[in-house]
């Protein structure tokens, strides 16, 4: 644990030892940027069939903590990491760190960037558009950005609440069926976890 500074290990003593303790006897740790996404892997992840727990994954939101604290200690205890993030300026900030902390791993093994601003503008835009504009309470004639649809619906709606309505339409109106890039993502997390690939 010498590569951690100070402050370092007293955010992980905090967001992980004391919150998550599970978290460090993970086989592979999914990097978020926030609950939204802690709440939707989780519960897509259970639609197609999987249990993250049981697999050995363990979803860590990594605002508070900070990224690179969170990959270095990842690394000294030998637990796979793999990070999602946005594709807005912040995200690709969090995703060039992860690119700094690579040495010699494959990218696409450690890192997904969305190739939308948000998770929220992905699933609209990977058919949950329908889900957005009743969340929102958009009518079927008025004319409203995605953008604007988006907001409003995150904004009568609490995120979390917003990506369990996410599951349930999944399961109810899309036949279970995830978004491509999501279900890679969660194949990919599970499969580290069980030490193939």
């Amino acid at each position: 644990m010498r590569r951690l500074g100070a402050n370092e290990m007293r955010k992980i003593a905090f967001h992980v030892r004391i919150h998550r303790p599970s978290a460090l006897f993970a086989r592979c740790w999914l990097l978020v940027e926030g609950e939204t996404e802690v709440w939707l892997f989780n519960e897509l992840a259970r639609v197609k069939g999987f249990d993250l727990s049981a697999e050995g994954v363990n979803i860590i939101e990594f605002a508070q903590s900070g990224l690179k604290p969170l990959i270095k200690i990842a690394k000294a205890l030998g637990i796979q990491w793999h990070l999602i993030a946005d594709g807005d300026p912040a995200g690709q900030k969090y995703a060039q760190t992860a690119r700094s902390m690579l040495h010699g791993d494959n990218e696409t093994h450690r890192l997904t960037v969305l190739p939308t601003e948000d998770i929220e503008q992905f699933l609209f835009d990977n058919g949950y558009s329908e889900l957005f504009k009743e969340m929102a309470g958009v009518l079927e004639d008025e004319s409203m950005s995605p953008r604007k649809i988006i907001s409003k619906a995150v904004r009568r709606f609490a995120k979390p609440d917003a990506a369990l309505a996410i599951v349930a339409y999944t399961e109810d109106q899309k036949a279970g069926e995830v978004p491509v890039l999501l279900r890679r993502t969660l194949q990919r997390v599970i499969s580290m976890a069980r030490g193939v690939g």
